[in-house]
């Protein structure tokens, strides 16, 4: 018989995002930054649709898979407020798929931000739509 590991529920959302990178040793962010759509959230992580992988050069999932930079994750509005929404998270799989007839990347990651902290910026970004 085939085991099963149990799968956090999933909640889904439509949160627009900006992907940067971040050094892990000095905090310093990499030039550029890609769209991306948080498509749902679960407990400990999220799923991300991106039309794009490449940030100046550096591939977002394999830079962010068990490496010395971070995916920070910053809704569209809070660019001009750094500190008002930031998500850290790693890559932990991603995928190809169509998405309104166009070319896109799902990419799941596993938040490295408290559970605590993440909701918390959540519930203060929605509350500003």
């Amino acid at each position: 018989m085939v085991s099963f590991s149990f799968r956090e529920t999933r909640i889904e959302i439509q949160l627009p995002v900006w992907l940067r990178l971040q050094a892990d040793s000095s905090q310093k962010l990499h030039p550029g930054k890609v769209e991306a759509t948080i498509i749902n959230v679960s407990k400990g992580g999220a799923c991300l649709l991106t039309p794009k992988l490449l940030i100046e050069g550096k591939h977002l999932f394999f830079t962010t898979l068990n490496s010395s930079h971070t995916l920070l994750l910053q809704a569209h509005a809070s660019l001009n407020e750094l500190d008002d929404f930031n998500i850290s998270a790693r890559s932990v799989w991603m995928d190809s798929c169509e998405h309104l007839d166009q070319q896109f990347f799902k990419v799941g990651v596993s938040f490295t931000t408290p559970q605590k902290d993440f909701y918390e910026s959540i519930k203060k970004h929605l509350r500003t739509l």
